[in-house]
């Protein structure tokens, strides 16, 4: 067997040299092939000699396509094409997920269709990278006939319904969504061709093809001499051609293809250059399983880009261009880079035991994979350990514990007792007992022998046989009987009835069972398009009646889809099925912690009872971050409603300006982030503005407010582009932008809250577009009638802003310290902190400089002492911005916000919390967990407090990166502005002129946008 092995190694491995050798030739000139390696020159005779077959396949094939000898196939709605004239490499899959995601904010659903070649990893990757969206994926040679599958199951939109596509909006947030009709909801109306332009047998009504312009199409020969699928003269064919890596290469090469190319097209042949943007890293550990995880952008174990800056890097690469990606990593400031190359579609295959794998019939169904049925007992505990399973999840404990038996889990049990003298429970999951039975393995028999042995105080299964098997012991020991369900359509094979038919007899299940265990949508069903909560289902109720225990299965705090009734705070999920009318009797869950959190200390019933009102709570102040914006559009009123509703204890304005100088409160100053402003005329108003932000915008202060007024706010996902969690869409597009006077006459009306205002930017915009944001503030304040209200705090990034300020008002005044756009942090000195002692009361500080996560896994590494440094200088600190989504939590906090609140007060000792889920901070702030008054009731559980570096120090085998240079300090001083302008009488005082200096970028149109033009002309075709 061992010589077997070797020999298919060598096979494998002589397969790979041959693959290279091709590729070699085919990029290789005529006039070069004689410095190629022997085994490439003695290839050349029989690839030279297969070219003309290839070339007369090729002719004739396309002969009979163009007299209709050959039909091809029309479908009933458009169908895009996405392809090449050479084998891989020229970014076929991305333009196709974009093309997607385009069509699915528009509101229409795409159909795309892939051959499925090796294997299906290109669907698999598309899947991956476009499970949020409502794109359905098709694989299959014949793809026509799979396009008619798929349109018979969901049937094509009416042409009249694709319109919509007019409607185009931004696309690089991936948020902003049209809604559509619960009739249209899966409704194919576009057909994506995933390089199809070789794929004649369908009709297409826009061909896109994509050009390399790092390898072009190497010797210009066909298959198998050269990569040419087809002759250059086939992008006659072509109704766009997109040049791909066009940043790559020098302006010469690029006017060499450009002239190259003109020959070729046709007239009026959309022709554009495109790149790849890298964002981010991922980090990739020798202990996981497969490369899946990676290829989805729903992993938070991202690393900056800046990691590779004077690095030296093994670059391993699997794909058909790693060119491209060797420039980017060079780009990026590589030192050095060693180079190992593998063939595209490369299978990285790490299983322990890869000729193991069996397939079995499973409740008749097959199922492939390494069963435990096919391993001693010491086998599996001597040599396999566990892995984390669920991608959003750290891997870093992959492959560190060995597998369990219950009766280890119970001696873990037995010694947390004796050493806290809390009591633990067992509960034992047993599931496929008639699959073991089948094998000549007894679970009966085993299960008897646990309940004997170590008495569990529940035992729970899928089979009513087993659980009927085992009531008599379970009955003399104590041990609850638990029936588990499945989905309704699933069948118990030892009764041969569904689940949903055995659920509809719940009489009959309390004859065998003490409790039944259900996912928790049969109790709270949540709109799968909406993701909004269903009215509550009566099983809790009629369980009950019967005197049958309900639990409930399925809390993973990391979930998503998730929904939005719970604001992605899973305490909110866990008391929806703790209180009535769906009070269940337990919960499981991935994460205890959060559930204990939730049952100890968020006892609504006990917080506000008589008597418990006078507890003392931690002294923090909970700012709102652009309003609720985490449950609506920042910066609307929704959002200010909302955050005074979830008791904050101030909203927020952060200001912006606009061309003729008004006043605005919006998240950012690029109007892409929150506006609609891409499916409007200003498309084409972009920008780059280095003193802003490094990437083209379309920016406040380059527009007018009269222009601005126009435009509506869509809900913004900070985490969304790079890890596919959204936040609610439903509010997109319903309100406007509102002024600074606007906010301030909405907050006059509620008294109770506090005016927080961010002035941003402010240095920049005086020096460089003459337009004074602080005398826009102080006069809107004054003529608001707030020139002396103590519950009014500024905040801004610009020293020379608070300065002048300090001169004028006598608000309470912040620093706010701002990272750099390429996402690296900052040093603080204690020069800089005591600059700021000197025009400030405290400082806003970003996350990351309070509590520090390494980079390479995402945990907390150290504290750095920041919030004890500020209080040193009798300085405020608030921590901003927090998020409930789990991505944006430290893997330390078990994807609970709860818990990163609980540290950053407890711990850290912050003073407040600029939060986008104010309502999550100040639930926290009133638990009965924090109580300290005797009278008041108490909670004998205690939420824990992260202590940072504990996990990481537990990882075995895990050593820190080496430091690098250590970050640039912060930089506080600014020269003083100019001073502030005598107050106008006009409403909205503030009418700057503006002059752009010379040095600004100009306007230069988006490539989005341009192909945005393009998908809304295709879809107007007649049909």
């Amino acid at each position: 067997m061992r010589h077997v092995c070797c020999v298919m190694e060598k096979l494998r491995g002589s397969k790979h040299r041959l693959r290279e050798a091709v590729l070699a030739i085919s990029r290789t000139q005529d006039d070069q092939v004689s410095m190629l390696p022997l085994l490439e020159r003695g290839l050349l005779p029989l690839l030279t000699a297969g070219t003309p077959l290839y070339k007369s396949f090729v002719f004739f094939r396309d002969l009979l396509y163009r007299h209709n000898i050959l039909r091809q196939s029309r479908l009933p709605v458009p169908v895009i094409s996405v392809g090449n004239v050479t084998w891989g490499g020229t970014g076929k899959t991305p333009m196709v997920e974009f093309i997607a995601r385009c069509l699915h904010c528009a509101g229409i659903n795409p159909l795309i269709l892939s051959r499925g070649y090796m294997g299906g990893d290109e669907a698999r990757l598309l899947q991956n990278l476009l499970f949020d969206t409502s794109v359905h994926i098709g694989v299959g040679n014949n793809r026509v006939e799979v396009a008619e599958v798929f349109l018979k199951k969901f049937s094509a939109m009416a042409p009249a319904k694709r319109s919509n596509l007019a409607a185009l909006i931004d696309v690089n947030s991936g948020v902003q969504e049209m809604q559509v009709s619960s009739e249209t909801e899966e409704e194919i109306g576009v057909v994506i061709l995933d390089d199809g332009m070789q794929h004649r047998p369908l009709a297409r009504d826009f061909e896109i093809v994509m050009v390399n312009a790092l390898t072009l199409w190497g010797n210009e020969r066909l298959i198998p001499r050269g990569p040419l699928r087809e002759p250059i003269e086939a992008l006659q064919r072509a109704d766009a051609i997109f040049l791909n890596h066009a940043d790559l290469v020098s302006q010469d090469t690029l006017r060499n293809i450009r002239t190259k190319l003109y020959k070729v097209l046709r007239p009026g042949t959309i022709f554009l250059h495109t790149q790849m943007v890298p964002r981010f890293f991922f980090l990739f550990s020798p202990a996981l399983m497969s490369i899946s995880d990676l290829i989805t952008g729903r992993l938070k174990t991202k690393l900056p880009l800046a990691i590779v800056q004077g690095a030296v890097l093994l670059f391993v690469s699997g794909i058909a261009c790693p060119e491209s990606l060797f420039l980017v990593l060079k780009k990026l400031g590589a030192l050095y880079i060693d180079h190992m190359e593998f063939s595209d579609h490369h299978s990285f295959n790490m299983k322990i035991f890869p000729n193991q794998s069996n397939t079995y019939n499973v409740n008749g169904v097959n199922v492939q994979g390494w069963f435990s049925i096919d391993f001693t007992t010491d086998v599996i505990l001597n040599n396999i350990s566990a892995t984390q399973p669920i991608q959003m999840r750290t891997n870093a404990y992959d492959n560190v514990f060995a597998v369990l038996t219950p009766e280890m889990v119970v001696g873990i049990a037995t010694q947390y007792t004796n050493e806290t003298g809390s009591r633990s429970f067992s509960w034992f999951n047993i599931q496929y007992a008639r699959f073991y039975e089948q094998h000549n393995i007894s679970m009966t028999s085993y299960a008897l022998s646990l309940i004997k042995n170590l008495r569990p105080e529940f035992i729970s299964s899928t089979e009513v046989g087993l659980l009927t098997a085992l009531q008599p012991a379970a009955r003399k020991s104590g041990t609850k009987l638990i029936f588990q369900l499945l989905q309704p359509d699933d069948v118990d094979p030892s009764t041969n009835q569904s689940y949903g038919a055995l659920l509809q007899n719940l009489t009959y299940v309390r004859s065998f069972a003490s409790g039944i265990l259900v996912p928790k949508d049969y109790i709270l069903p949540v709109d799968n398009i909406t993701l909004y909560l269903q009215p509550a289902t009566s099983l809790v109720q009629g369980a009950h009646l019967l005197k049958l225990e309900v639990y409930a299965l399925g809390f993973n705090n990391d979930q998503y889809p998730f929904s939005f009734n719970y604001s992605f705070d899973p305490i909110k999920e866990y008391r929806s099925f703790i209180d009535d009318p769906a009070a269940v009797d337990g919960v499981l869950s991935d994460f205890p912690t959060t559930a204990s959190e939730a049952i100890a200390c968020y006892n609504v019933d006990l917080i506000t009872a008589p008597g418990t009102v006078s507890r003392i709570r931690p002294q923090s102040t909970v700012i709102s971050h652009n309003g609720a914006s985490g449950d609506f559009p920042g910066c609307t009123l929704l959002s200010y409603v909302g955050a005074i509703n979830d008791g904050a204890d101030y909203i927020d304005c952060p200001v912006q300006m606009t061309k003729d100088g008004i006043a605005i409160c919006l998240e950012s100053p690029d109007l892409f982030v929150s506006t609609n402003v891409a499916s409007t005329s200003f498309l084409y108003r972009q920008s780059v503005i280095p003193g802003i932000q490094s990437s083209e915008g379309i920016f406040t202060f380059s527009l007018t407010w009269s222009e601005i007024s126009t435009l509506k706010v869509k809900m913004y996902s900070p985490e969304g582009a790079h890890s596919g969690v959204f936040r609610n869409p439903a509010y997109n597009n319903l309100q406007g932008i509102l002024r600074l006077s606007d906010f301030l006459d909405f907050a006059k009306n509620h008294s109770k809250v506090g005016i927080y205002i961010d002035i941003q930017n402010a240095y920049f915009l005086d020096v460089s577009e003459n337009i004074n944001a602080v005398t826009a503030v102080v006069s809107t304040l004054k003529q608001a009638g707030l020139s002396n209200s103590s519950n009014i705090v500024l905040e801004s990034e610009d020293i020379a802003a608070l300065r002048q300020l300090k001169q004028f008002l006598p608000y309470k005044l912040i620093y706010r310290i701002k990272l750099p756009e390429s996402g690296g942090l900052v040093t603080l000195t204690d020069s800089a902190i005591a600059e700021i002692k000197q025009v400030a009361d405290g400082a806003a500080v970003p996350r990351p400089l309070v509590e520090a996560t390494n980079n390479d896994l995402f945990f907390l590494y150290r504290s750095p002492k920041t919030v004890e440094r500020f209080h040193s200088f009798n300085l405020t600190v608030f921590v901003e911005s927090l998020r409930n989504e789990f991505v944006a939590l430290a893997f330390d906090y078990e994807a609970d916000p709860t818990l990163e609140l609980n540290t950053l007060i407890q711990f850290y000792g912050v003073d407040g919390v600029r939060t986008d889920f104010p309502a999550t901070a100040k639930a926290y702030l009133n638990n009965l967990c924090h109580q300290t008054n005797r009278k008041a009731v108490q909670s004998s559980y205690s939420i824990p407090y992260i202590i940072p570096g504990y996990l990481l120090a537990n990882i075995p085998g895990y050593a820190p990166p080496p430091l690098g240079a250590p970050a640039p300090s912060l930089l506080v001083a600014e020269p003083p502005l100019p001073p502030l302008a005598p107050a106008s009488a006009a409403s909205h005082p503030v009418q700057a002129p503006v002059s752009r200096p010379n040095s600004a970028v100009p306007v230069v149109p988006s490539l989005f946008g341009s192909m945005v033009v393009a998908l809304v002309c295709l879809l107007h075709f007649s049909r």
